[in-house]
This record gives C-alpha cells, structure tokens and sequence, in this order.
C-alpha cells in the first residue's frame, strides 16, 4: 500500500465484526518511536490521520482491537511514502475525473509506467542506505546520490561520479617521501607508524557493505518527467487506453476503423512520452534494486 509523500494521509481499518472495536493505534515512521494515533470510527471503519509525510520510506501502522469472546488482537498495515510525480489537482485538472480515487488510480498508474520505463524513481529520501561493494574500485549505487556525509559512520575521502549513480574513493594523499608513492610507505611519528595506501588504493575494493547516510533521488521531480506524466495521464482517461491496455490493436465498425501502431504497446505507449523520457531511463543492465 501506498501513501503520499506531502499529504497527512488517512489510513483506514475494517472491524471484523459489528461488535468488535479498536483501542489503540500506533504509527512509526522509517523506524522511529511509535506515535499514538487518534481514531474516529464509522460504519464499521475505523479512521486515523497520520502525520505530515515530509520524507519518502515506510509507515507501520499497528491496530490493536477486540472482539467480544475473541479476545485482543493485533494487525501491522505497512505503507510506502511515495513522491507523486504530479500532485492529484493536477491529475484532476487533466482528467476531469470528479471521483478521487479515481484521480489516485491514475497518479499511481502512470508513476508506476514511469518509474518502471526509467528504472528508477524520482522523489527524494534523507536517511541511510546499504549497499554491497562488487570488489571493482567503485561503488555502484541503488539510487542516485544528491550528497552524503558518512560511509559505515564516519567521514570518508570519497566523490560522487556518473550524475551520483556511483561512488569512488580517493587516494590519502601524498606521502612526505614521494619516491614510495607507487607502493606503500611508512614513517614513524613519536613512535608510532603511520602508513599510506598506495596511488590505486580505493576504500570500495572488496566485496563489504557499505552504509551510506545522505540525500538520495531528486530534490524535485524533472521537469521532463512531468511532462511526460501529463501525456501519460491523458491517454489514461482517453477510452483508446482500454483498448491498449487489453492489447487489442485494430477496432472497426460499418463506417469507420481504428487500428494501433506496434509502437502503442511499447514503453510507455506514448512516443512523446518515451522522447521526454530518454535523458532518464537508465542504460540496460543497470538494476535498481
């Protein structure tokens, strides 16, 4: 389940029974402390605002509730806060759709188109990442990379290159003594050693996980990319799309026909979109995981 980033969304719990209720509910936040949540209850539903969503990760919301006979029970909803790609007045305004939810299932459908084309996402998450080193020099990344501060908690020598899908380590420095820089070079300073890697030493050259803290994706979503889920958007209330989406490409009647290029079914099914889109979709190969 899904919740977006921005709003104070409202979560929702069914009774199982007529006679049953909530006591209590719990949200905790990318996991920090668990919240108190305030409930309204109506026809069987029982209803919370969570709080300000200000940052992209997880929200576990926990209900606790009885039932006469039954006993006390617990059921954990988990929902991932997600950075829309237009906001739902803007889906509104292009589809008309007076139904809201309506209006989320096109935001959501068309991120996901997006999203799945791109190989990547495009909201912003402040916080911790773990990544795997492959033992090559460099450390390919899950995300991309605005900035960060730590590596395994503390401040490393490190830059961020290809538009921060990657990470590479730079050398110490240069030691006192040059003539040993191509290999490794000690000297002694009130009696203890102190060492220098050599010119190809990089921190990420083995195959250890690494936890990086800093600002991962996109302080805003590109404009590209919102004008691609505009178009995307439309064609989603245009009836063709029903057609497109069940594959069927020619449709005809006594006067008139229409029939789809083989392009409707690929990528996104809109080639302007797909234009739009082509500085943002990652190369083949490059899994985002």
């Amino acid at each position: 389940m899904e919740i977006l980033k921005g709003t104070i969304p409202t979560v929702n719990f069914t009774l199982p029974s007529q006679d049953s209720s909530v006591t209590a509910a719990n949200v905790s936040i990318n996991g920090a402390q668990s919240t108190a949540l305030a409930l309204t209850t109506a026809n069987g539903v029982v209803s919370a605002n969570l709080p300000y969503m200000d940052n992209e990760g997880t929200a576990v919301v926990t209900w606790t509730f009885t039932v006469p006979s039954g006993g006390t029970y617990s059921v954990t909803d988990t929902y991932d806060i997600v950075t829309p790609i237009l906001s739902l007045k803007e889906v509104k305004d292009i589809t008309g759709f007076n139904d809201d939810q309506e209006n989320r299932n096109a935001e959501a459908a068309v991120r996901h188109i997006i999203n799945s084309h791109c190989g990547q996402t495009f909201g912003m998450y402040v916080g911790k990442r773990s990544v795997q080193g492959a033992g090559n020099g460099y450390l390919r990344l899950p995300q991309r990379l605005i900035s960060f501060t730590t590596v395994n908690g503390e401040q490393q020598n490190a830059v961020l290159s290809e538009d921060g899908w990657s990470m590479r380590a730079l050398a110490i420095g240069v030691p006192t003594i040059r003539a040993d820089w191509d290999g490794w070079h000690y000297r002694y300073v009130d009696g203890v050693v102190e060492g220098w890697a050599p010119r190809d030493w990089n921190l990420f050259d083995t195959l250890n996980y690494f936890e990086i803290d800093g600002v991962w994706g996109w302080p805003n979503v590109p404009e590209p990319v919102r004008e691609a889920a505009k178009l995307l958007v439309n064609d989603y209330s245009c009836h063709d799309s029903i057609y497109r989406d069940r594959f069927v490409t020619s449709i005809s009647s006594a006067d008139w026909k229409m029939q789809f290029d083989s392009g409707a079914f690929a990528n996104t099914g809109n080639v302007r979109a797909d234009q739009l889109l082509v500085n943002y979709a990652l190369p083949y190969g490059w899994l985002v995981i």
